[in-house]
């Protein structure tokens, strides 16, 4: 819509605000009703009865009002996701707490390298910050813990994704884009091995015909996962579609 209001206003209205040349874009096909229409919008505007602003504006009413109905297109179905679990006080609580002692724990990290001075050379650095990590093994084990303790709270109550259903010929389908994957897989580690001992030029020519060779089969199993992520979508959609009909 918007591109063909820039178009119909360019070319039927003849604005010249442009700075730099615009890409010619191919000519549209109007009706005769609507181009009767936007040759009066236009005869207005060169007659100085209206303003380009004022004529941009009944040509966007005039396009509303002749928008085609485009047959076939399904429409845009939004999924209904679950939403994110309401975090507990004891929780929201645990994660304030980490990230106090993570902070003080920089704050202290940043102290003892300040410490050396400007002149310090990385290995200094690196040698302080290992001896600080050392020295504070039990605060750094303290935070892992708890962040993992609070990961796992968070996988216990967070709800679960409706899966989609597969069919036995999409789940097929998926099956063989894995084992094509894997073939490629294989290919690439072979080439790695290969590609250890050979010289530069010899190094070009193999990718060159590895990247030849197997052109093809790049493309089918691009082609193949971009089909079934789709197919899986429609079959999303089509459960979201029913369940907000519920």
């Amino acid at each position: 819509m918007k591109k063909l209001t820039t178009i119909l206003i360019a070319t039927l209205i003849g604005l010249t605000s442009y700075s730099q040349p615009q890409k010619p874009e191919s000519p549209i096909k109007l009706s005769p009703e609507l181009k009767e229409q936007a040759d009066a919008i236009k005869a207005s505007v060169e007659a100085g009865e209206i303003t380009h602003d004022q004529a941009k504006a009944k040509i966007n009413e005039l396009l509303e009002q002749n928008k085609p109905e485009v047959g076939g297109e399904k429409p845009e179905v939004e999924i209904q996701r679950p939403s994110k679990p309401e975090l507990s006080d004891e929780l929201k609580e645990k994660i304030s707490t980490i990230k106090s002692l993570e902070k003080s724990l920089h704050e202290d990290v940043k102290a003892k390298i300040n410490e050396l001075g400007r002149d310090a050379s990385r290995s200094e650095i690196k040698e302080a910050v290992d001896k600080f990590k050392s020295e504070n093994k039990d605060r750094f084990d303290e935070i892992k813990n708890a962040r993992e303790q609070i990961k796992e709270e968070l996988e216990a109550n967070r709800p679960k994704r409706p899966r989609p259903e597969l069919s036995d010929e999409l789940k097929e389908k998926a099956a063989e884009l894995q084992n094509s994957k894997k073939e490629m897989h294989e290919a690439h580690k072979e080439l790695r091995e290969t590609l250890k001992n050979a010289s530069e030029q010899e190094r070009e020519q193999l990718i060159t015909a590895f990247k030849e060779a197997n052109k093809e089969k790049h493309q089918q199993i691009k082609e193949q996962s971009k089909a079934i992520k789709q197919e899986i979508r429609s079959i999303a959609e089509q459960g979201a579609s029913r369940t907000s009909d519920q």
